[in-house]
């Protein structure tokens, strides 16, 4: 849902502090298309771990001042980092890790601080790309674990460190701590007293890109993030070619932080899969009486409202019961239907006009795709994934039923639900597809949906409806 991001230096001559800098605020940008609405920096230098973050796009973030003196001293200790290696009898290494969250809003409004990333709690500190769909059965299983704000995360991180304090083991404290959650997660995590930064993903919404020379790491929500960053302008001069993989889904990386090197583990836990409604958790619309009153009646007052902004539109009286309404002698539409129209026969306009769908069968499908089926296990489809019924059961039956290896997508322009965004990181989570979202800046977006309805209601058609979800064809440029 979020993008998260990141980049691991030690010093290297080739890459100069001001292009660091630059490297961060080039991945910030990018990240931005996946969540718009908060932004976050963690710094760890080598002694601390500095964490700085704000309600607003990463466009704004990146031009306070705060950001900026915070990457001062991160890229400092690039400067100082043959002498910062002397530390410690030479244990303290010099690399710098900065990860970086755009916030596409869960869980938690923006407004309150500890709701943004990077989350801190019990040592820890980490940035999530998902959400945890059981955060609330996870908060009443662990008593122990104070609760501090709203966002999922917070339960992510402070689990984590209590099964590693139990068991001073950090792959198999992540590995209990992913067998007991549900829903999607893709984490970037340190830990105040190991000189690690862990990676892990169940969904493989994660990707890092690495020198040859060993000095340089990143990683992001993205392949594309990630290739964008390496086709930038002075990029390979200063840090060379890169290589650029996945973490693949339900496996996870631990970088050390003295000496770049890389450790990769697999088998994350998965959850047990509960009901995606749970008896009683489908919302039911709110009631609060009987329709205002007036000197003319509900009925009356509403024709009038319709007559007064647009004389003339034709009034349907949508108060006539079923039994009253003429219906399709095929079809049973019924004449409130948009453009419905009936012949002699009583047949309506829709029937006369509807050509049978010739049916291939699942066979003919089978043949069909077989020629871009990867054969690595690489991506070969797209799915359109709205987090409804229709395109949830469409991914899973690409990724079990077909055997491919699909990417989902989402466009989310202001009028993705939360229970939308729930039910995608259940299915992502489960079957460990990546999910590549596209956020717009939902506050604008919900402005314009509010205009364009306003402009409808002065002269309502039924043709002109779908001029409510103009917001949504933006879709074709993001994908």
């Amino acid at each position: 849902m979020c993008g998260i991001f990141g980049i691991v230096l030690s010093p290297d001559p080739s890459i100069s502090t001001d292009f660091a800098r630059s490297l961060v605020e080039r991945l910030f940008l990018c990240s931005e298309t996946r969540g718009r609405e908060a932004a976050g920096l963690a710094v760890y230098n080598g002694t601390t771990i500095d964490v700085l973050k704000q309600a607003g796009s990463a466009s704004d973030f990146v031009r306070t001042k705060q950001y900026r003196a915070l990457m001062d001293r991160a890229v400092a200790r690039l400067e100082h980092g043959a002498a910062g290696s002397k530390k410690s009898n030479g244990a303290a290494g010099a690399a710098v890790a900065i990860c970086g969250h755009s916030r596409l809003v869960t869980n938690g409004m923006q407004s309150a601080p500890e709701n943004n990333q990077p989350v801190i709690g019990n040592g820890m500190v980490g940035i999530h790309n998902g959400i945890i769909v059981n955060e609330s059965e996870l908060w009443k299983r662990h008593g122990d674990l104070t609760r501090v704000s709203e966002v999922d995360t917070e339960v992510l991180v402070k689990l984590l460190r209590k099964h590693f304090d139990r068991s001073g083991d950090l792959v198999g404290a992540t590995r209990a701590t992913y067998g007991e959650m549900f829903g999607a997660a893709s984490v970037a995590l340190y830990l105040s007293d190991l000189e690690n930064l862990l990676l892990a993903t169940n969904t493989g919404s994660l990707f890092t890109a690495v020198n040859a020379r060993g000095t340089f790491l990143a990683f992001a929500s993205e392949r594309y993030i990630l290739r964008q960053l390496a086709a930038s302008s002075g990029f390979e001069s200063a840090v060379g070619k890169v290589t650029i993989e996945q973490v693949k889904a339900q496996t996870g990386v631990l970088v050390n932080l003295r000496d770049m090197s890389r450790a990769s583990f697999n088998s994350l836990a998965s959850a047990p899969s509960p009901t995606a409604f749970a008896p009683g958790s489908v919302p039911q619309p709110a009631t609060n009486g009987s329709a205002p009153k007036t000197k003319e009646g509900p009925k009356e007052a509403a024709r009038e409202l319709v007559a007064r902004r647009s004389p003339a539109v034709e009034i349907i009286d949508h108060t006539r019961t079923a039994r009253d309404l003429k219906r399709c002698t095929k079809c049973i539409l019924p004449e409130t239907y948009p453009f419905m129209d009936f012949d002699a026969q009583g047949v309506c306009s829709y029937c006369r006009h509807w050509k049978t769908i010739s049916v291939k069968g699942e066979e003919a499908l089978l043949r069909e795709v077989e020629k871009y089926r990867s054969k690595d296990g690489s991506p070969d489809v797209i799915v359109a994934f709205s987090g409804g019924r229709d395109s949830a059961y469409g991914l899973h039956y690409v990724k079990k039923k077909l055997g491919m290896n699909p990417v989902a997508f989402t466009y989310d322009w202001g009028m993705v639900t939360d229970l939308a965004r729930r039910n995608q990181a259940r299915i992502c989570g489960k079957l460990g597809v990546e999910h590549i979202v596209r956020s717009a800046d939902i506050a604008k977006k919900r402005r314009f949906i509010r205009k364009n309805i306003e402009a409808w209601l002065k002269r309502p058609e039924l043709g002109m409806v779908t001029l409510f979800t103009a917001g949504d064809k933006e879709v074709y440029h993001h994908a």
